[in-house]
């Protein structure tokens, strides 16, 4: 997995397609979790960021880097799974880490990728913004 640019979340900023991302201690398939996250309009950092996960990692501040996210190849979708009436699908990050996703485009995303043995052939990048994958050259419906 790719190594990222730790932050001090008392102490940084974020420039154009930058994003804070956090990892999970405890991985799922071999592979450890990632929650991604832009600033609050008042350039606070969020809570759900900020309590992600609280009870099982050490060292938040640690643990919180910042990433480039921009459209890129080497997704996969790697499961899926039903928790608390959702649908969730689990996809991998080019960068080695998972994300787990649900919206009410889900359906719409997947009827617009193309697939080659679970390998994602489209560019993607994730949008905090919209907690969601977002397809390059691709707008979902209203």
């Amino acid at each position: 997995m790719k190594t990222f640019e730790k932050v001090d979340l008392d102490n940084f900023e974020l420039k154009e397609d930058e994003v804070l991302l956090k990892l999970a201690d405890t991985p799922y398939k071999n592979y450890n979790i990632g929650f991604i996250a832009t600033l609050n309009k008042d350039g606070t950092v969020p809570k759900a960021f900020l309590n992600w996960r609280k009870g099982q990692i050490a060292g938040i501040h640690s643990q919180s880097h910042k990433i480039k996210e921009v459209y890129r190849n080497g997704w996969e979708i790697i499961a899926s799974r039903n928790g608390q009436s959702t649908f969730w699908l689990v996809l991998k990050h080019p960068f080695g880490f998972l994300l787990e996703i649900t919206d009410k485009f889900i359906v719409e995303f997947l009827t617009h990728i193309t697939l080659n043995n679970g390998k994602i052939e489209n560019k993607l990048k994730f949008n905090p913004k919209k907690n969601r994958v977002e397809i390059e050259g691709f707008t979902y419906s209203k």
